[in-house]
């Protein structure tokens, strides 16, 4: 079976559409899970798992209401580091997703100090 041109330009488009979509979600992260698995030491003091939940949260919240303000390449960036850590993951985001934020804060600032 050949596919027409106009009908395969339109599939591979909605192909790249779809997966530049994905690309720039919110992550899924299943926290509550990694956090009743995981022992959190600290100094030799142990920390019950309700306090990595709600770190948690709290990071959630944070990535969820900057994400569309946010570039995508800085997304992908943190979403991949985030995705690499054991426990914290949405706080390792939230953590990410500051630092790039401050970092573009200070460059336009640096550039609105010279009009």
């Amino acid at each position: 079976m050949s596919c027409r041109p106009l009908p395969c330009l339109a599939m591979a488009l909605c192909a790249a559409a779809v997966s530049g979509t994905q690309a720039t979600e919110l992550p899924k992260f299943n926290f509550e899970q990694n956090c009743a698995q995981s022992e959190i030491l600290n100094e030799g003091k142990s920390y019950p798992s309700s306090l990595c939940v709600k770190l948690e949260k709290q990071g959630y919240a944070f990535a969820y209401q900057v994400w569309n303000a946010t570039k995508d390449s800085d997304r992908k960036k943190c979403s991949d580091l985030a995705a690499k850590e054991p426990v914290y993951r949405y706080h390792t985001l939230r953590e990410c997703l500051k630092s790039n934020a401050s970092v573009r804060r200070d460059a336009s600032a640096e550039y609105t100090d010279f009009r």
